[in-house]
Order: structure tokens, then sequence, then C-alpha cells
């Protein structure tokens, strides 16, 4: 099993750019959402593009996650762009 990361770069604007890697699935450890929340907060974005081209196997441990992203997003009105995703 790959390690489960989520890594956050910043591109033009206020736009930033998720990187997620790894299998998220039961068995493997997945980062908690209060980090991810952490780093979101420090960005500062309007906007949060996913990116999963090395994104491998997912369950419903990286469904659960996405629900959580998307209502911190909504929350903060940050606009989340999940077109990326399988």
């Amino acid at each position: 099993m790959n390690p489960c990361t989520f890594e956050l770069s910043s591109t033009e604007g206020k736009v930033s750019v998720a990187d997620i890697r790894g299998d998220w699935v039961m068995g493997n450890t997945v980062p908690g959402f209060q980090s991810v929340k952490q780093l979101l907060e420090k960005q500062n974005c309007e906007q949060l593009d996913l990116k999963s081209d090395n994104l491998g196997h997912w369950d419903s441990r990286f469904v659960v996650f996405l629900f959580d992203l998307e209502a911190y997003c909504k929350g903060q009105g940050i606009v989340l762009n999940m077109e990326q995703l399988p």
C-alpha cells in the first residue's frame, strides 16, 4: 500500500492545488482532517483544485474525506473543484 498524502501548493491568485496521493483504503493511515484544515487556513485560498493523478486505490474512507473537505470549503466560502477526481 502506498501512503496517503494531501499536499497543497499555490498557483496564481488565490487558487490552491491539492495533490492527493496514495491508497485511501481501510488499513492505511489517512491524513487527519484537522491537519488538512490547518494547511488550508495557511493558504488563505478562494478556490481549491483537487488533483488525483497519483491517487491509488480508494474506498469509503476517501469519500468520507471528500465530504468533510466539501463541507469545510462551503463553510469558508472556498470554491472546491473536483473535476479531476475519478
